[in-house]
């Protein structure tokens, strides 16, 4: 049907200016220059007709403009430019007309720009809130940087000064955990400026989370002054290679022709692995063979070891690596279509871009003459390739040795490093992240590659006690891929590290708690402890026993803020009208909130879009070209295309907290969050309000802190950010988290739980000499978070998913102690130590001299083992052998050795956790493993009870295997006999679970051992059997 176009044609082409790019109004560099020199001189002759103080003139002088102006000999930013408005100051610095045009942003001239074109995105410049204090722009005499280095090297022990004080040339710093390593960047950065008298734009500081490069820049403003600290580069490889593509991306293009904007966006995993799909479906491939979660980690771990798909395509040598590259190709291209790139294009991209473009190249290695790299030892080969193409001024790339050569000057070492200076900082014994493709080998093989790189050793300890730290050194000491360095102590010895094992799991989880109790009763507060495990799913256990102990705790990399349905959809309306070629964002919600358009609509504007090249948005534009809409289709579309236009126009004039609030009403978003709310009083509804208004508050935080506080800076910033750079670990909460996620964090109280084999070390590495090598450096890691105290468990007997008989998939299984806890040097620990010459030793089991736990769930005590007293709350030998060693008499506690009866943990009203002889939690006591002995197990209807649980001692004949390697068939069938039992639900109870977060029941499907429940999450309706689901009933 004909329909009248609903816009002019002039109004038409205006907003599809929107989708254009504007390389062509681009100033040369030559312009640029120009440009910023005329300028100067104008500044300058200004300046001169005016008699200022001193003070006055350093007062006056706009440092946004200032700073640009330094920097125009080697940073052209390749964006167009929009007048810039800036408030009045008391004296002008640019002529004294009040009538007089506003400076433009970028030194282009205003002419240049196209009247017919209007650029998606213009930078929203605040104005400013106050003048700075005249002393942080005052130039420091003599005098004062005299105070400022003996500042500097205050308290510092010799090895640390000696990194912060060395001149020129590359250095490598072998730093241990909590030698300081932090004050030293700090430091070293701070003597650069002041001592060596370098700028603060020479810099480029990189760290391992954007969180940590906040508080590094916090900590040198404190030292030098905040006009100096906001002028360094410091962030971590992808915040600053996003900022730098923001400048540069327009110079790059792929050898197939592929190209970004500057305006591009950056997906997430999400978005990413939608992408994948879709081009596994597209090339009619089979997901069975092609996974899409495999095929995207492959693409992922390419990018990082620096392969385009271009090159990939090019090395694929069979069928399967053929297919691959079309995927990855097709990926690629998709990721171009719509202007946007993943998490690893940000440096793989940008690298090859310096590589192809000697201009850009050169211009990265003249701006950073000083470059210091913490967590070095987790680099990969792009992050490598980065650093060395920016900072090693002796390669044939560096402009240093290409002008030298075309001169016919030969260059000393001495000379090329004149004035620039590279530090890296790492410990090999820290690189954990081979999963992302870190390659710890690098920081190996660095002082090969950097000819006359200094070394230096930072081994005095700083965080731990004593005791602590030889267990940490006894561990890695078995390593044999090191830079060799003892951690040395700088506090006192510290008590021996607590070993427990359980029964199974929730023993773990029950001793932890209860060792929290304690732990706070001696003025420690919850945020002091930190709970480690190896795999995320161990979290269930200790996560449900927190709770039923009333102890307040969050876990860190859980569900993320920014993953939550309502706030991934603010995202993508937000990348939509930054980027509006984004077909992600366009097809997240294009119906959300619904506007009664289906599937074959979409799929129409979709396929129109392919085929005419262009974006799904542009295709509501010209909704009138699209066949068989309806009249209401082609209105929706029409309508959603007006609104994004609209907030586009809105989004280069407002701060993004006044976006997002016009986002939600123009869109009729938080109307219909409010009528969900209103009909069904559903709290989860109310909870979804709340999110997207803390986003808002999160919003104009950021306008109070940025240094840029537009759009692209948001979308940036909300994009790169880390489970670690959202946790919020000063609350006063327990902490639970993966060793990957502790990595730089340190904890007075730590517990590292799951310490047996194929868990810790996990099953993957058992074959693997280099994988295990990580695993234990893993293990280091885990054991150095703990300041004063740590605890390490394993359980007897854990519950694990896809072994077993039964048709759950889930099996109790028996474990074999982590061949950690064997390379521990014996003395250091108390509790549980396995025997050097057996597969296991158990506390009590046939060894009188052993210190075994005698509580807790633990086998009984013997001669010489430990238990707890209530009324001392610590550690006490116990010589009698007929005493149980208990926690109190209604605590955890172990059997009586002698008559067999237990000790254990009792609730009120019977239930709870006893001794193996009675209903509850507890251990069984004598010789441990003897026949008829009993373990913990769980009843349905008193809670925790014995079962038999019994097992032979390992003969010394048998050689020892690891447990993923062989299952032999228990010697008692698994006890099906009694299914797991489960807290009664009814509709309307709120629960939580670990996974999915909090909830709400819906329906009871079935009844009594056979009930299952319809749980609503925040992101949908869940089908869940409660026996495992392990779903925690909220009061």
């Amino acid at each position: 049907m004909a329909r009248d176009p609903v816009m002019t044609s002039a109004g038409k082409d205006r907003q599809l200016s929107l989708f254009s790019s504007n390389d062509s109004n681009e100033p040369s560099d030559a312009d640029e220059l120009a440009l910023a020199e005329l300028e100067l001189e104008e500044h300058a002759q200004e300046l001169a007709s005016v008699a200022f103080e001193p003070e006055d003139l350093v007062d006056d002088i706009d440092e946004d403009d200032l700073e640009e102006a330094l920097n125009a000999s080697f940073e052209v930013k390749p964006r167009e430019v929009k007048p810039r408005e800036v408030e009045p100051r008391e004296v002008q610095s640019r002529g004294a007309e009040a009538n007089e045009e506003p400076a433009s942003q970028g030194y282009a001239p205003q002419a240049q720009a196209s009247p017919t074109k209007t650029p998606f995105q213009s930078k929203y410049v605040p104005s400013y809130s106050a003048p700075r204090e005249r002393s942080q722009y005052a130039p420091m005499t003599d005098e004062a940087i005299a105070a400022l280095e003996t500042q500097l090297l205050d308290r510092l022990n010799p090895e640390q000064a000696q990194c912060v004080s060395q001149m020129w040339g590359p250095s490598l710093i072998i730093a241990g955990a909590g030698s300081g390593k932090t004050t030293v960047l700090t430091k070293r950065i701070a003597w650069i400026i002041s001592k060596l008298r370098q700028e603060p734009e020479s810099i480029l500081a990189v760290t391992f989370t954007n969180k940590a490069a906040g508080e590094m820049r916090q900590r040198i403003e404190k030292i030098v002054g905040p006009y100096e600290a906001r002028r360094i580069s410091i962030g971590t490889f992808h915040s600053i290679c996003a900022k730098l593509l923001r400048q540069e991306i327009s110079n790059y293009k792929t050898e197939d022709g592929l190209k970004w904007d500057n305006n591009f966006v950056i997906y997430d995993e999400t978005d990413s692995m939608s992408l994948v799909k879709a081009q596994i479906i597209k090339l009619n491939l089979d997901d069975k063979v092609f996974v899409p979660k495999e095929i995207r980690h492959t693409i992922s771990s390419l990018k990082n070891d620096g392969y385009t798909h271009h090159v990939y395509a090019q090395e694929a040598k069979n069928y399967r690596e053929g297919r691959l590259s079309e995927i990855f190709s097709a990926y690629q291209t998709e990721l171009a279509r719509n202007n946007a790139l993943d998490f690893d294009d940000l440096i793989l991209i940008f690298t090859d871009l310096m590589q192809q473009n000697q201009m850009v190249r050169e211009r990265m290695q003249r701006r950073y003459r000083h470059v210091l790299v913490d967590e070095f030892q987790d680099t990969n080969k792009s992050q490598y390739d980065l650093i060395s193409m920016i900072a090693k001024a002796d390669s044939p790339e560096h402009f240093l040795t290409r002008e030298a050569k075309e001169a016919g000057r030969t260059m000393t070492h001495a000379q090329l490093w004149s004035e620039r200076s590279l530090l890296v900082v790492g410990d090999v014994d820290q690189s954990i992240y081979s999963w992302r493709k870190a390659d710890y080998r690098i920081i190996l093989g660095f002082q090969k590659d950097y000819e006359g790189c200094g070394l230096i050793k930072l081994e005095e300890n700083y965080r731990s006690t004593a005791t602590i730290l030889e267990v940490a050194n006894s561990i890695i000491a078995n390593n044999t891929e090191r830079i060799d360095k003892t951690l040395r102590c700088n506090r006192g010895q510290g008590g021996k590290v607590n070993c427990y094992e359980a029964q199974d799991e929730i023993d773990e989880a029950y001793y932890c708690a209860e060792e929290i109790k304690r732990s706070k009763a001696r003025d420690k507060k919850y945020s002091d402890h930190v709970v480690l495990y190896r795999t995320n799913s161990q979290s269930r256990a200790i996560e449900e026993i927190l709770v039923r102990s009333h102890i307040p705790y969050i876990v860190v990399g859980g569900t993320r803020f920014y993953d939550r349905q309502e706030i991934k959809d603010m995202l993508a309306y937000m990348k939509l009208i930054y980027n509006p070629r984004d077909g992600q964002a366009f097809n997240r919600v294009i119906n959300t909130p619904k506007r009664g358009l289906g599937k074959t609509t979409l799929d129409r504007v979709n396929a129109f879009a392919e085929t005419k090249g262009v974006s799904p948005l542009e295709a509501c534009l010209e909704a009138n070209r699209i066949s068989d809409l309806s009249p209401k289709a082609y209105t929706s579309l029409q309508d959603f295309a007006r609104i994004i236009v609209s907030l586009n126009e809105q989004s280069k004039v407002i701060p993004v907290s006044d976006l997002l609030e016009e986002i939600l009403k123009s869109t009729g978003y938080i109307s219909r969050l409010e009528k969900d709310a209103h009909e069904s009083k559903d709290e989860l509804a109310l909870g979804r309000i709340e999110n997207v208004m803390e986003l808002v508050a999160v919003a104009k935080e950021f306008e109070q802190t940025a240094d840029e506080p537009d759009l692209d800076s948001f979308l940036t910033r909300i994009s790169l950010v880390s489970d670690l750079d959202k946790a919020n670990l000063d609350e006063d909460t327990v902490k639970l988290m993966t060793i990957h996620s502790s990595k730089g964090l340190e904890f007075p109280v730590a517990f590292i739980m799951g310490c047996e084999e194929g868990l810790f070390p996990h099953v993957r590495s058992l074959d693997s000499p280099t994988q295990m090598e990580e695993e234990r450096r893993l293990m280091y890691v885990a054991v150095t978070r703990a300041g004063d105290m740590l605890h390490m468990t394993l359980a007897r007997k854990r519950t694990m998913i896809g072994r077993g008989f039964s048709n759950s998939g889930f099996s109790s299984t028996f474990t074999i102690p982590s061949r950690f806890l064997k390379e521990i040097t014996p003395g250091l620990i108390s509790g549980f130590y396995p025997s050097g010459d057996e597969e296991f030793k158990r506390s009590g089991g046939g060894n009188p001299n052993f210190n075994g736990n005698a509580g807790f769930g633990a086998f009984g005590g013997n001669k010489n083992s430990q238990g707890y007293t209530d009324e001392s709350q610590e550690w006490d030998d116990r010589n009698d052998r007929k005493k149980p060693g208990n926690f109190g008499d209604s605590k955890y506690g172990g059997n009586d050795y002698a008559t067999g009866t237990s000790g254990g943990y009792k609730k009120p009203a019977g239930s709870g956790y006893g001794g193996g002889a009675k209903s509850g939690y507890g251990g069984s006591g004598g010789s441990s493993w003897n026949k008829g002995q009993s373990a913990g197990g769980y009843n349905k209807s008193t809670g925790y009870q014995s079962q038999n649980a019994s097992r032979p001692m390992a003969k010394k004949a048998e050689p020892v295997k690891p447990r993923a390697m062989r299952l032999p068939p228990p010697t008692d069938k698994p006890d099906v006999s009694e299914a797991p039992t489960f807290e009664r639900l009814k509709v309307g109870d709120a629960v939580q679970h670990v996974k999915f977060g909090l909830g709400k029941v819906t329906e009871v499907i079935g009844n009594g051992e056979k009930e299952i429940y319809n749980v609503a999450f925040e992101d949908r309706n869940r089908v869940l059997d409660p026996k495992f689901a392990k779903l925690i009933k909220l009061s």
